[in-house]
């Protein structure tokens, strides 16, 4: 079945959330099928889980019923659904979290960007080791920006979206 933008959208920062909580990319599993065994066996599919000897976490991307949440919560430590509602929730604890961090962040991708402008600059006179910092840099810088550009987006259209929920 084929997926719309926010549920791929949604499973970048349900990998986003697992990252931050430890998990490295071969311990990340997507469309992880389980089998519950409550009442006979009852087969999901999770959209992404995080799967490692200490810890199993489930994340569920869009809105999942009820029923499959709880039998979730019977074979994973952790279940969470990303979805526009939990988005701004997340949003507004991260943003009273890690505000002071975001703003010096955006000071030191500023400062980056200068020191790239003067690499640049100075890249033709120091070869070598010069050309794969500036490299690195600009890969930083562009990874960066794309982060932030895409949590901007998902939390506009999760905005939007419990708008139109609420009215």
């Amino acid at each position: 079945m084929p997926q719309g933008p926010n549920h791929i959208v949604y499973k970048k920062i349900a990998v986003d959330i697992l990252k931050d909580r430890g998990f490295s990319s071969d311990e990340i599993f997507f469309e992880y099928n389980i089998d519950c065994k409550v009442d006979g066996h009852i087969k999901y599919i999770v959209d992404v889980a995080g799967i490692r000897e200490a810890s199993k976490m489930a994340i569920e991307c869009g809105h999942a019923p009820q029923s499959k949440l709880l039998h979730l919560r019977r074979v994973f430590d952790e279940v969470l659904v990303v979805n526009p509602a939990e988005i701004i929730k997340m949003y507004e604890r991260w943003r009273s979290k890690w505000y002071t961090d975001v703003t010096a962040l955006k000071r030191e991708i500023n400062n980056l960007q200068q020191q790239l402008a003067w690499i640049s600059k100075d890249a033709d006179r120091r070869v070598g080791e010069m050309v794969a910092e500036v490299e690195s840099l600009q890969n930083e810088c562009r990874t960066l920006k794309k982060k932030l550009n895409l949590y901007n987006k998902v939390l506009s259209d999760a905005w939007k979206t419990l708008q139109k929920e609420q009215s």
